[in-house]
Protein backbone atom coordinates (compact mmCIF):
# COMPACT_ATOMS: atom_id res chain seq x y z
CA UNK A 1 0.00 0.00 0.00
CA UNK A 2 1.34 3.40 -0.97
CA UNK A 3 2.29 5.51 2.05
CA UNK A 4 0.89 8.96 2.66
CA UNK A 5 4.45 10.24 2.24
CA UNK A 6 4.56 8.87 -1.31
CA UNK A 7 1.09 10.19 -2.10
CA UNK A 8 1.89 13.69 -0.85
CA UNK A 9 5.31 13.90 -2.45
CA UNK A 10 3.88 13.78 -5.99
CA UNK A 11 1.17 16.40 -5.53
CA UNK A 12 3.56 19.28 -6.24
CA UNK A 13 4.18 17.94 -9.71
CA UNK A 14 0.52 17.32 -10.58
CA UNK A 15 -0.55 20.24 -12.80
CA UNK A 16 -4.23 19.30 -12.41
CA UNK A 17 -3.99 19.19 -8.62
CA UNK A 18 -6.32 22.10 -7.85
CA UNK A 19 -8.90 21.25 -10.49
CA UNK A 20 -9.11 17.59 -9.36
CA UNK A 21 -8.48 18.11 -5.64
CA UNK A 22 -12.04 17.39 -4.53
CA UNK A 23 -11.80 13.90 -6.02
CA UNK A 24 -8.33 13.19 -4.65
CA UNK A 25 -8.38 10.34 -2.11
CA UNK A 26 -5.25 11.68 -0.36
CA UNK A 27 -6.99 15.02 0.27
CA UNK A 28 -10.07 13.24 1.62
CA UNK A 29 -7.90 11.12 3.94
CA UNK A 30 -6.25 14.22 5.45
CA UNK A 31 -9.60 16.01 5.65
CA UNK A 32 -11.08 13.17 7.69
CA UNK A 33 -8.02 12.60 9.89
CA UNK A 34 -7.66 16.26 10.92
CA UNK A 35 -11.35 17.23 10.75
CA UNK A 36 -10.78 19.95 8.10
CA UNK A 37 -12.81 21.51 5.33
CA UNK A 38 -11.97 20.31 1.83
CA UNK A 39 -10.18 23.59 0.98
CA UNK A 40 -8.15 23.41 4.22
CA UNK A 41 -7.11 19.84 3.40
CA UNK A 42 -6.11 20.95 -0.11
CA UNK A 43 -3.82 23.73 1.10
CA UNK A 44 -2.31 21.70 3.93
CA UNK A 45 -1.57 18.86 1.50
CA UNK A 46 0.12 21.05 -1.11
CA UNK A 47 2.26 22.87 1.48
CA UNK A 48 3.30 19.49 2.86
CA UNK A 49 4.15 18.30 -0.67
CA UNK A 50 6.48 21.28 -1.18
CA UNK A 51 7.97 20.77 2.26
CA UNK A 52 8.74 17.09 1.54
CA UNK A 53 10.45 17.81 -1.79
CA UNK A 54 12.29 21.05 -1.26
CA UNK A 55 12.77 22.81 2.06
CA UNK A 56 11.47 23.34 5.56
CA UNK A 57 9.15 26.19 4.47
CA UNK A 58 7.04 26.91 1.41
CA UNK A 59 6.77 30.27 -0.33
CA UNK A 60 3.05 30.57 -1.01
CA UNK A 61 3.65 32.68 -4.14
CA UNK A 62 5.45 29.66 -5.64
CA UNK A 63 2.14 27.79 -5.51
CA UNK A 64 0.50 30.56 -7.53
CA UNK A 65 3.29 30.47 -10.12
CA UNK A 66 3.63 26.68 -10.38
CA UNK A 67 -0.11 26.03 -10.74
CA UNK A 68 -0.85 29.20 -12.73
CA UNK A 69 -3.54 30.32 -10.28
CA UNK A 70 -5.60 33.39 -11.10
CA UNK A 71 -5.40 36.24 -8.61
CA UNK A 72 -8.86 35.54 -7.20
CA UNK A 73 -8.11 31.85 -6.68
CA UNK A 74 -4.75 32.68 -5.17
CA UNK A 75 -6.30 35.07 -2.64
CA UNK A 76 -9.00 32.51 -1.85
CA UNK A 77 -6.42 29.83 -1.04
CA UNK A 78 -4.21 32.33 0.78
CA UNK A 79 -7.12 33.09 3.13
CA UNK A 80 -7.52 29.34 3.69
CA UNK A 81 -3.82 29.15 4.60
CA UNK A 82 -4.28 31.90 7.19
CA UNK A 83 -7.18 29.91 8.67
CA UNK A 84 -4.86 26.91 8.98
CA UNK A 85 -2.30 29.18 10.64
CA UNK A 86 -4.90 30.37 13.15
CA UNK A 87 -5.71 26.75 13.95
CA UNK A 88 -2.01 26.11 14.44
CA UNK A 89 -1.65 23.47 11.75
CA UNK A 90 0.86 25.57 9.81
CA UNK A 91 3.11 28.41 10.93
CA UNK A 92 4.32 31.51 9.18
CA UNK A 93 8.07 31.18 8.58
CA UNK A 94 10.31 34.25 8.93
CA UNK A 95 12.18 35.42 5.83
CA UNK A 96 15.65 36.85 6.10
CA UNK A 97 15.84 40.05 8.12
CA UNK A 98 12.38 39.31 9.56
CA UNK A 99 10.41 40.28 6.46
CA UNK A 100 7.40 38.14 5.58
CA UNK A 101 4.83 39.69 3.23
CA UNK A 102 1.15 39.13 4.00
CA UNK A 103 0.50 38.66 0.27
CA UNK A 104 3.45 36.36 -0.30
CA UNK A 105 4.13 34.57 2.98
CA UNK A 106 6.19 31.48 3.75
CA UNK A 107 4.58 28.59 5.67
CA UNK A 108 5.73 25.37 7.24
CA UNK A 109 3.65 22.52 8.66
CA UNK A 110 3.51 22.02 12.43
CA UNK A 111 6.04 19.37 13.52
CA UNK A 112 3.49 17.21 15.36
CA UNK A 113 1.18 17.16 12.34
CA UNK A 114 4.06 16.46 9.96
CA UNK A 115 5.39 13.62 12.16
CA UNK A 116 1.95 12.05 12.47
CA UNK A 117 0.99 12.21 8.79
CA UNK A 118 4.35 11.68 7.11
CA UNK A 119 6.39 9.65 9.56
CA UNK A 120 3.44 7.81 11.13
CA UNK A 121 4.65 8.85 14.58
CA UNK A 122 2.13 10.05 17.19
CA UNK A 123 3.76 11.37 20.39
CA UNK A 124 0.76 10.10 22.37
CA UNK A 125 1.89 6.54 21.66
CA UNK A 126 4.68 7.13 24.19
CA UNK A 127 2.32 8.24 26.97
CA UNK A 128 1.29 5.87 29.76
CA UNK A 129 -2.34 6.88 30.27
CA UNK A 130 -2.69 4.77 33.42
CA UNK A 131 -0.04 6.95 35.11
CA UNK A 132 -1.36 10.43 35.92
CA UNK A 133 2.17 11.83 36.13
CA UNK A 134 2.89 10.70 32.57
CA UNK A 135 -0.21 12.62 31.47
CA UNK A 136 0.87 15.66 33.51
CA UNK A 137 4.21 15.61 31.71
CA UNK A 138 2.72 15.56 28.21
CA UNK A 139 0.35 18.42 29.10
CA UNK A 140 3.31 20.39 30.46
CA UNK A 141 5.09 19.90 27.12
CA UNK A 142 2.04 21.17 25.24
CA UNK A 143 1.84 24.26 27.43
CA UNK A 144 5.55 24.88 26.89
CA UNK A 145 5.01 24.73 23.11
CA UNK A 146 2.14 27.19 23.48
CA UNK A 147 4.45 29.52 25.43
CA UNK A 148 7.04 29.28 22.67
CA UNK A 149 4.31 30.13 20.13
CA UNK A 150 4.67 26.73 18.51
CA UNK A 151 1.04 25.97 19.31
CA UNK A 152 -2.00 28.20 18.99
CA UNK A 153 -4.92 28.29 21.42
CA UNK A 154 -6.89 26.10 19.02
CA UNK A 155 -4.12 23.51 18.76
CA UNK A 156 -3.53 23.46 22.53
CA UNK A 157 -7.17 22.65 23.16
CA UNK A 158 -7.28 20.15 20.28
CA UNK A 159 -4.19 18.28 21.48
CA UNK A 160 -5.29 18.42 25.13
CA UNK A 161 -8.65 16.94 24.11
CA UNK A 162 -6.83 14.03 22.47
CA UNK A 163 -4.86 13.49 25.66
CA UNK A 164 -7.87 13.54 27.98
CA UNK A 165 -9.88 11.25 25.70
CA UNK A 166 -7.22 8.59 26.27
CA UNK A 167 -7.09 8.92 30.07
CA UNK A 168 -7.49 5.61 31.87
CA UNK A 169 -10.70 6.04 33.87
CA UNK A 170 -9.64 3.22 36.18
CA UNK A 171 -7.03 5.61 37.56
CA UNK A 172 -8.65 7.36 40.56
CA UNK A 173 -7.56 10.91 39.82
CA UNK A 174 -8.47 10.59 36.14
CA UNK A 175 -11.89 9.26 37.12
CA UNK A 176 -12.43 12.15 39.53
CA UNK A 177 -11.70 14.87 36.93
CA UNK A 178 -13.55 13.29 33.99
CA UNK A 179 -16.58 15.58 34.39
CA UNK A 180 -14.68 18.87 34.07
CA UNK A 181 -14.15 21.04 30.99
CA UNK A 182 -10.92 20.83 28.96
CA UNK A 183 -9.60 24.09 30.43
CA UNK A 184 -10.40 22.97 34.00
CA UNK A 185 -8.52 19.72 33.38
CA UNK A 186 -5.62 21.73 31.95
CA UNK A 187 -5.55 23.87 35.11
CA UNK A 188 -5.43 20.78 37.31
CA UNK A 189 -2.66 19.15 35.24
CA UNK A 190 -0.63 22.37 35.23
CA UNK A 191 -1.04 22.83 39.00
CA UNK A 192 0.06 19.24 39.60
CA UNK A 193 3.17 19.93 37.51
CA UNK A 194 3.85 23.08 39.56
CA UNK A 195 3.25 21.16 42.81
CA UNK A 196 5.74 18.46 41.81
CA UNK A 197 8.18 21.19 40.79
CA UNK A 198 8.00 22.68 44.29
CA UNK A 199 5.77 25.67 43.51
CA UNK A 200 2.63 26.53 45.47
CA UNK A 201 0.53 27.36 42.42
CA UNK A 202 0.19 29.52 39.31
CA UNK A 203 -0.88 33.14 38.90
CA UNK A 204 -4.44 33.66 37.70
CA UNK A 205 -3.41 36.02 34.89
CA UNK A 206 -0.74 33.55 33.77
CA UNK A 207 -3.33 30.75 33.41
CA UNK A 208 -5.46 33.01 31.22
CA UNK A 209 -2.41 33.87 29.13
CA UNK A 210 -1.75 30.16 28.59
CA UNK A 211 -5.27 29.43 27.38
CA UNK A 212 -6.24 32.44 25.30
CA UNK A 213 -4.72 34.34 22.39
CA UNK A 214 -7.59 36.84 22.33
CA UNK A 215 -7.49 39.54 25.03
CA UNK A 216 -11.27 39.74 25.37
CA UNK A 217 -11.63 36.01 26.03
CA UNK A 218 -8.67 36.18 28.40
CA UNK A 219 -10.37 38.94 30.42
CA UNK A 220 -13.66 37.02 30.66
CA UNK A 221 -11.92 33.87 31.91
CA UNK A 222 -9.87 35.93 34.37
CA UNK A 223 -13.12 37.22 35.87
CA UNK A 224 -14.51 33.67 36.16
CA UNK A 225 -11.35 32.53 37.96
CA UNK A 226 -11.30 35.45 40.39
CA UNK A 227 -14.97 34.94 41.19
CA UNK A 228 -14.23 31.20 41.65
CA UNK A 229 -17.12 30.26 39.36
CA UNK A 230 -15.52 27.11 37.91
CA UNK A 231 -16.62 23.68 39.12
CA UNK A 232 -13.10 22.84 40.30
CA UNK A 233 -13.45 25.67 42.83
CA UNK A 234 -16.92 24.55 43.90
CA UNK A 235 -15.69 20.97 44.37
CA UNK A 236 -12.76 22.21 46.50
CA UNK A 237 -10.01 20.89 44.21
CA UNK A 238 -8.42 24.31 43.76
CA UNK A 239 -8.45 27.53 45.74
CA UNK A 240 -7.29 31.12 45.39
CA UNK A 241 -4.33 32.29 47.42
CA UNK A 242 -5.37 34.54 50.30
CA UNK A 243 -4.86 38.17 49.31
CA UNK A 244 -5.58 41.42 51.12
CA UNK A 245 -7.03 42.89 47.91
CA UNK A 246 -10.01 41.20 46.29
CA UNK A 247 -9.82 40.38 42.56
CA UNK A 248 -6.03 40.52 42.51
CA UNK A 249 -5.05 39.08 39.13
CA UNK A 250 -1.59 38.18 40.44
CA UNK A 251 -3.06 35.88 43.10
CA UNK A 252 -2.09 32.21 42.81
CA UNK A 253 -4.48 29.38 42.06
CA UNK A 254 -3.42 26.42 44.21
CA UNK A 255 -4.31 22.77 44.65
CA UNK A 256 -6.28 22.14 47.83
CA UNK A 257 -5.34 19.44 50.35
CA UNK A 258 -8.34 17.51 49.02
CA UNK A 259 -6.86 17.46 45.50
CA UNK A 260 -3.40 16.56 46.76
CA UNK A 261 -4.81 13.76 48.91
CA UNK A 262 -6.74 12.43 45.92
CA UNK A 263 -3.61 12.60 43.77
CA UNK A 264 -1.36 10.85 46.29
CA UNK A 265 -4.01 8.24 47.00
CA UNK A 266 -3.74 7.03 43.42
CA UNK A 267 0.01 6.56 43.65
CA UNK A 268 0.32 4.81 47.03
CA UNK A 269 -2.57 2.43 47.45
CA UNK A 270 -0.47 -0.11 49.35
CA UNK A 271 -0.02 2.20 52.32
CA UNK A 272 -2.86 2.98 54.69
CA UNK A 273 -3.32 6.72 54.89
CA UNK A 274 -3.78 8.22 58.31
CA UNK A 275 -5.70 11.38 59.05
CA UNK A 276 -3.84 13.86 61.26
CA UNK A 277 -5.74 16.89 62.47
CA UNK A 278 -4.15 20.30 62.91
CA UNK A 279 -6.98 22.81 63.25
CA UNK A 280 -9.58 20.51 64.83
CA UNK A 281 -9.72 18.01 67.68
CA UNK A 282 -10.25 14.56 66.19
CA UNK A 283 -12.57 12.50 68.43
CA UNK A 284 -13.07 8.89 67.32
CA UNK A 285 -16.60 7.61 67.61
CA UNK A 286 -15.59 4.43 69.45
CA UNK A 287 -14.12 6.53 72.28
CA UNK A 288 -17.52 8.11 73.04
CA UNK A 289 -19.20 6.32 75.96
CA UNK A 290 -21.27 9.01 77.63
CA UNK A 291 -25.00 8.37 78.12
CA UNK A 292 -27.44 11.27 77.83
CA UNK A 293 -31.03 11.86 78.94
CA UNK A 294 -33.18 14.31 77.00
CA UNK A 295 -36.73 15.56 77.23
CA UNK A 296 -39.16 13.87 74.86
CA UNK A 297 -39.33 16.75 72.37
CA UNK A 298 -35.54 17.18 72.12
CA UNK A 299 -35.02 13.40 71.98
CA UNK A 300 -37.44 13.21 69.04
CA UNK A 301 -35.52 15.88 67.10
CA UNK A 302 -32.17 14.30 67.89
CA UNK A 303 -33.40 10.85 66.85
CA UNK A 304 -34.52 12.26 63.50
CA UNK A 305 -31.07 13.77 62.96
CA UNK A 306 -29.49 10.44 63.92
CA UNK A 307 -31.61 8.80 61.24
CA UNK A 308 -30.51 11.37 58.64
CA UNK A 309 -26.83 10.80 59.52
CA UNK A 310 -27.04 7.02 59.49
CA UNK A 311 -25.10 5.36 56.69
CA UNK A 312 -28.33 3.76 55.48
CA UNK A 313 -30.01 7.10 54.76
CA UNK A 314 -27.29 9.73 54.44
CA UNK A 315 -25.99 8.98 50.93
CA UNK A 316 -29.49 8.68 49.48
CA UNK A 317 -30.58 11.97 51.07
CA UNK A 318 -27.51 13.79 49.74
CA UNK A 319 -27.99 12.31 46.27
CA UNK A 320 -31.68 13.32 46.14
CA UNK A 321 -30.94 16.85 47.38
CA UNK A 322 -28.28 17.32 44.68
CA UNK A 323 -30.66 15.94 42.07
CA UNK A 324 -33.21 18.55 43.13
CA UNK A 325 -30.50 21.23 42.81
CA UNK A 326 -30.67 21.94 46.57
CA UNK A 327 -27.83 22.34 49.10
CA UNK A 328 -26.80 18.83 50.14
CA UNK A 329 -25.03 19.62 53.42
CA UNK A 330 -26.67 18.56 56.69
CA UNK A 331 -26.12 21.79 58.62
CA UNK A 332 -27.60 22.07 62.13
CA UNK A 333 -27.48 24.23 65.23
CA UNK A 334 -28.16 23.14 68.82
CA UNK A 335 -29.06 26.06 71.06
CA UNK A 336 -30.31 26.67 74.60
CA UNK A 337 -29.24 26.75 78.24
CA UNK A 338 -25.71 25.70 79.20
CA UNK A 339 -25.35 22.14 80.44
CA UNK A 340 -28.49 20.84 78.74
CA UNK A 341 -26.78 18.21 76.56
CA UNK A 342 -26.02 20.01 73.29
CA UNK A 343 -22.44 18.77 72.91
CA UNK A 344 -23.31 15.39 74.44
CA UNK A 345 -26.06 14.99 71.83
CA UNK A 346 -23.54 15.55 69.02
CA UNK A 347 -21.37 12.83 70.57
CA UNK A 348 -24.41 10.56 70.84
CA UNK A 349 -25.20 11.01 67.13
CA UNK A 350 -21.56 10.35 66.26
CA UNK A 351 -21.43 7.23 68.42
CA UNK A 352 -24.62 5.71 67.01
CA UNK A 353 -23.84 6.53 63.36
CA UNK A 354 -20.16 5.54 63.70
CA UNK A 355 -18.87 8.92 62.58
CA UNK A 356 -15.82 10.59 64.06
CA UNK A 357 -16.10 14.19 65.29
CA UNK A 358 -13.80 17.02 64.23
CA UNK A 359 -14.34 19.53 67.03
CA UNK A 360 -13.42 23.18 66.62
CA UNK A 361 -12.44 25.43 69.51
CA UNK A 362 -13.20 28.92 68.20
CA UNK A 363 -10.67 30.59 70.50
CA UNK A 364 -7.88 28.41 69.10
CA UNK A 365 -8.34 29.69 65.54
CA UNK A 366 -8.44 33.37 66.48
CA UNK A 367 -5.03 34.99 66.10
CA UNK A 368 -3.61 38.40 66.93
CA UNK A 369 -1.87 38.41 63.53
CA UNK A 370 -3.69 40.08 60.66
CA UNK A 371 -5.14 37.54 58.23
CA UNK A 372 -4.24 34.44 60.27
CA UNK A 373 -7.71 33.93 61.77
CA UNK A 374 -9.27 34.08 58.33
CA UNK A 375 -6.78 31.54 56.97
CA UNK A 376 -7.43 29.29 59.98
CA UNK A 377 -11.17 29.39 59.33
CA UNK A 378 -10.67 28.25 55.71
CA UNK A 379 -8.12 25.66 56.84
CA UNK A 380 -10.74 24.03 59.11
CA UNK A 381 -12.95 23.24 56.14
CA UNK A 382 -10.00 22.09 54.05
CA UNK A 383 -9.04 19.76 56.90
CA UNK A 384 -12.62 18.49 57.09
CA UNK A 385 -12.73 17.63 53.38
CA UNK A 386 -9.34 15.93 53.69
CA UNK A 387 -10.77 13.85 56.55
CA UNK A 388 -13.74 12.95 54.32
CA UNK A 389 -11.29 11.51 51.78
CA UNK A 390 -9.30 9.50 54.31
CA UNK A 391 -11.74 8.31 56.99
CA UNK A 392 -14.07 5.41 56.30
CA UNK A 393 -17.19 7.48 56.92
CA UNK A 394 -17.80 11.21 56.56
CA UNK A 395 -17.16 12.79 59.99
CA UNK A 396 -19.19 15.43 61.84
CA UNK A 397 -17.70 18.92 61.92
CA UNK A 398 -18.58 20.42 65.31
CA UNK A 399 -18.25 24.14 66.05
CA UNK A 400 -18.67 23.90 69.82
CA UNK A 401 -19.74 27.03 71.70
CA UNK A 402 -19.81 28.95 68.45
CA UNK A 403 -21.27 32.14 69.94
CA UNK A 404 -18.23 34.26 69.00
CA UNK A 405 -18.29 33.41 65.30
CA UNK A 406 -22.06 33.39 64.61
CA UNK A 407 -22.96 36.48 66.64
CA UNK A 408 -24.27 39.66 65.02
CA UNK A 409 -21.69 41.28 62.80
CA UNK A 410 -20.04 44.44 64.04
CA UNK A 411 -19.54 47.85 62.52
CA UNK A 412 -15.93 47.76 61.39
CA UNK A 413 -14.06 50.31 63.49
CA UNK A 414 -10.87 48.37 64.13
CA UNK A 415 -8.82 45.39 62.97
CA UNK A 416 -10.53 43.02 65.43
CA UNK A 417 -13.99 43.89 64.13
CA UNK A 418 -12.83 43.46 60.55
CA UNK A 419 -11.27 40.09 61.42
CA UNK A 420 -14.50 38.82 63.04
CA UNK A 421 -16.60 39.96 60.11
CA UNK A 422 -14.25 38.33 57.60
CA UNK A 423 -14.28 35.07 59.57
CA UNK A 424 -18.08 35.15 59.54
CA UNK A 425 -18.18 35.83 55.80
CA UNK A 426 -15.89 32.85 55.20
CA UNK A 427 -18.07 30.64 57.41
CA UNK A 428 -21.25 31.78 55.65
CA UNK A 429 -19.68 31.04 52.25
CA UNK A 430 -18.47 27.60 53.35
CA UNK A 431 -21.86 26.66 54.81
CA UNK A 432 -23.61 27.79 51.62
CA UNK A 433 -21.81 25.07 49.63
CA UNK A 434 -21.08 22.65 52.49
CA UNK A 435 -20.84 18.98 51.63
CA UNK A 436 -21.03 16.91 54.79
CA UNK A 437 -22.39 17.08 58.35
CA UNK A 438 -21.96 20.32 60.29
CA UNK A 439 -23.27 21.05 63.79
CA UNK A 440 -22.80 24.23 65.81
CA UNK A 441 -23.73 24.69 69.47
CA UNK A 442 -24.52 28.00 71.15
CA UNK A 443 -25.95 29.33 74.41
CA UNK A 444 -26.81 32.73 72.92
CA UNK A 445 -29.20 32.16 70.02
CA UNK A 446 -30.74 35.64 70.34
CA UNK A 447 -27.37 37.15 69.44
CA UNK A 448 -27.00 35.07 66.25
CA UNK A 449 -26.62 37.01 63.01
CA UNK A 450 -29.67 36.67 60.75
CA UNK A 451 -27.48 35.61 57.82
CA UNK A 452 -26.75 32.32 59.61
CA UNK A 453 -30.40 31.49 60.23
CA UNK A 454 -31.13 30.21 56.72
CA UNK A 455 -27.86 28.26 56.59
CA UNK A 456 -29.02 25.89 59.36
CA UNK A 457 -31.32 23.14 58.13
CA UNK A 458 -32.07 21.86 61.66
CA UNK A 459 -32.51 24.23 64.60
CA UNK A 460 -32.91 22.20 67.79
CA UNK A 461 -33.68 23.98 71.06
CA UNK A 462 -32.43 22.53 74.36
CA UNK A 463 -34.52 23.68 77.33
CA UNK A 464 -33.67 23.00 80.94
CA UNK A 465 -34.62 19.36 81.66
CA UNK A 466 -38.00 18.47 83.13
CA UNK A 467 -38.26 16.84 86.57
CA UNK A 468 -38.71 13.43 84.93
CA UNK A 469 -35.53 13.86 82.88
CA UNK A 470 -33.62 15.17 85.91
CA UNK A 471 -34.65 12.04 87.80
CA UNK A 472 -33.12 9.87 85.04
CA UNK A 473 -29.92 11.93 85.14
CA UNK A 474 -29.60 11.57 88.93
CA UNK A 475 -30.09 7.80 88.62
CA UNK A 476 -27.31 7.58 86.01
CA UNK A 477 -24.89 9.55 88.20
CA UNK A 478 -25.71 7.98 91.59
CA UNK A 479 -27.12 4.55 90.70
CA UNK A 480 -27.28 3.00 94.21
CA UNK A 481 -29.81 5.26 95.96
CA UNK A 482 -33.44 4.65 96.89
CA UNK A 483 -36.08 5.71 94.38
CA UNK A 484 -37.61 8.25 96.75
CA UNK A 485 -34.30 10.15 96.92
CA UNK A 486 -34.17 10.54 93.14
CA UNK A 487 -37.68 11.94 93.19
CA UNK A 488 -36.69 14.51 95.81
CA UNK A 489 -33.50 15.51 94.03
CA UNK A 490 -35.34 15.93 90.73
CA UNK A 491 -37.38 18.79 92.25
CA UNK A 492 -34.31 21.02 92.14
CA UNK A 493 -34.22 22.92 88.84
CA UNK A 494 -30.73 21.98 87.68
CA UNK A 495 -29.37 21.42 84.21
CA UNK A 496 -27.68 18.15 83.33
CA UNK A 497 -24.29 19.88 83.58
CA UNK A 498 -25.10 21.18 87.07
CA UNK A 499 -26.21 17.71 88.23
CA UNK A 500 -22.92 16.33 86.95
CA UNK A 501 -20.96 18.97 88.91
CA UNK A 502 -22.86 18.15 92.12
CA UNK A 503 -22.29 14.39 91.78
CA UNK A 504 -18.60 14.83 90.97
CA UNK A 505 -18.05 16.95 94.09
CA UNK A 506 -20.00 14.50 96.20
CA UNK A 507 -18.14 11.43 94.90
CA UNK A 508 -14.73 13.08 95.35
CA UNK A 509 -15.55 13.93 98.96
CA UNK A 510 -16.93 10.43 99.54
CA UNK A 511 -13.69 8.84 98.27
CA UNK A 512 -11.50 11.14 100.35
CA UNK A 513 -13.45 10.70 103.61
CA UNK A 514 -14.88 7.19 103.16
CA UNK A 515 -18.42 8.36 103.97
CA UNK A 516 -21.78 6.73 103.31
CA UNK A 517 -24.42 8.59 101.34
CA UNK A 518 -25.34 11.86 103.03
CA UNK A 519 -28.44 13.57 101.64
CA UNK A 520 -27.74 16.85 103.42
CA UNK A 521 -24.28 16.99 101.91
CA UNK A 522 -25.75 16.63 98.40
CA UNK A 523 -28.21 19.43 99.19
CA UNK A 524 -25.31 21.63 100.26
CA UNK A 525 -23.60 21.06 96.91
CA UNK A 526 -26.87 21.84 95.10
CA UNK A 527 -27.10 25.09 97.04
CA UNK A 528 -23.53 26.00 96.06
CA UNK A 529 -24.25 25.23 92.41
CA UNK A 530 -27.51 27.19 92.21
CA UNK A 531 -26.36 30.20 94.19
CA UNK A 532 -23.16 30.64 92.14
CA UNK A 533 -24.97 32.51 89.38
CA UNK A 534 -28.40 34.10 89.18
CA UNK A 535 -30.75 33.60 86.28
CA UNK A 536 -31.85 36.30 83.84
CA UNK A 537 -34.56 37.63 86.20
CA UNK A 538 -32.24 37.91 89.15
CA UNK A 539 -33.86 34.94 90.94
CA UNK A 540 -31.88 32.03 92.31
CA UNK A 541 -32.51 28.74 90.63
CA UNK A 542 -33.50 26.35 93.37
CA UNK A 543 -36.03 24.02 94.93
CA UNK A 544 -39.45 23.77 93.26
CA UNK A 545 -42.63 22.93 95.20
Amino acid sequence: MQSLYSKLSILKDDESFFSNSRKNSTIKQIQKELNLSIDEAVILSIIMSYQIQDSYSTDFSDIKKDFKLENDDYLKYLNVAYKLEKKGLIASAERRRGRNSRISPQFNVDDMIFNKLILGYDYLNDVNFSDIYSVVNVIANLIEKKDDKKLTEYRLITEASRVFEKLDVKEEFAKAIAKYSIKEKLILMHLIFEYIDGNSGERVNRLCEIFFDDLSNRAKYLEALLKQELDIFKDKLVKLEEKTNFFDSSADVELTPKAIALLLQTKDKSKKREFKSQFTKHIKYDSLKKEIFLDERVARDINQLKSVCSSKNFNKIVKDLKKANLPSGIVSIFYGFPGTGKTASVYEIAKLTKRDVLQVDISSIQSKWVGESEKNTKAIFEEYYRACEILKTKPILLFNEADAIISKRLDVNDAVGQMNNTMQNILLEELENFNGIFIATTNLIDNMDDAFSRRFLNKIKFDRPTAKTREHIWKSKLPELESSIYEELSKYDLSGGQIENVTRKYLINKILNQKKFNYDEVLEYIKEETSFKKDENGLKVGFLK
